[in-house]
């Protein structure tokens, strides 16, 4: 059975009903429990922020690819630091996708990545502005890939928690 919802959005539902108790009080028995039948989401679609994650991951590392294709004169390693947080941003957003029951705990780690990826390049920025400012000389494109991966990683973050606000109303609004 399939349902349509909003734009073009279509989601699947298992045929299967299942039966849950509820615990609220019913006008039918006092007991506090009230029986409720639910369709189950079917876990073969992948939901968007997996997705969304995935992507984010893959442009943090082609932000890499780009700064070691550019071959700028950096310290060994600097130009892995954004494919340092793309890498395991991929790899939540498949396990997101993967294991629909864990999605939660995955989305979590992975917008907890993002924030702090997302912090480390916003202080290392902040230090360059402030070598720049005293007159020291700052590499360009150094510069510009933290920047890249500051407004890259606080995006993903934005993202998340838009996500996780609308499915909290989402439950709230279905229970």
């Amino acid at each position: 059975m399939e349902e349509k919802e909003g734009e073009g959005v279509e989601r699947t539902l298992d045929p299967k009903p299942t039966f849950t108790l509820r615990p609220e009080k019913s006008r039918v028995n006092n007991v506090g429990l009230k029986p409720v039948i639910t369709a189950r989401k079917s876990s073969r679609k992948i939901g968007s922020m997996p997705k969304v994650t995935i992507v984010f991951g893959l442009l943090l590392c082609g932000l890499s690819a780009i700064v070691l294709l550019l071959k700028a004169e950096f310290k060994l390693g600097t130009w892995l630091i954004p494919s340092g947080v793309g890498l395991p941003l991929i790899v939540l957003g498949l396990l997101a996708a993967l294991q629909p029951g864990a999605r939660k705990h995955y989305m979590h780690a992975a917008v907890t990545l993002g924030l702090l990826g997302g912090l480390v390049a916003l202080f290392q920025g902040i230090s360059q502005l402030v070598k720049l400012a005293s007159g020291t000389e700052v590499n360009a494109l150094a510069a510009g890939m933290v920047w890249a991966m500051t407004i890259l990683c606080f995006a993903f973050v934005g993202l998340c928690v838009q996500s996780f606000i609308a499915a909290r109303k989402a439950r709230q609004l279905s229970a």
